[in-house]
């Protein structure tokens, strides 16, 4: 979904093209917490990525009209699937989870006195809410 105005997200999403890069992506970042952002039509080209990978959460697009991907996806199992029906709400979920991962990278340096990493953090995860409210 390249047309997605992540730019303020950039620490935190990556963009990928077609399902090879998505594939290389996700070998590159094995250890990191990961979530897939596609569309509904997507779904069947990803689905065996996300059965091989340690996927957290993956957000789908749905597209109302495509009836064959719906009913397929009501057969996908997978633990935490998130359906949202617009861009904006996909915005918002997206500003939410990495303003969430910054405040927690925040915390954890602050756990650990680094307080200059901390603020840095910290600060990105205001950025990120800020950002959050151009999606309500």
């Amino acid at each position: 979904m390249p047309d997605l105005p992540t730019k303020v997200l950039d620490g935190v999403t990556i963009h990928c093209s077609n399902m090879e890069n998505l594939e290389a992506t996700l070998a590159k970042y094995r250890e990191s917490t990961l979530s897939i952002v596609c569309k509904s039509d997507d779904l069947i080209g990803v689905d065996r990525l996300i059965m091989d990978n340690p996927i957290e959460t993956l957000y789908v697009l749905i597209d109302e009209k495509d009836e064959d991907i719906k009913e397929w996806q009501n057969s996908f199992v997978f633990a935490n699937i998130i359906e949202v029906h617009n861009e904006k709400q996909l915005m918002l979920r997206l500003c939410m989870k990495a303003m969430i991962y910054h405040y927690n990278q925040g915390l954890e340096h602050r756990r650990r006195k680094n307080n200059g990493l901390a603020n840095l953090c910290f600060l990105d995860s205001l950025n990120a809410l800020n950002y959050s409210n151009k999606f309500y």
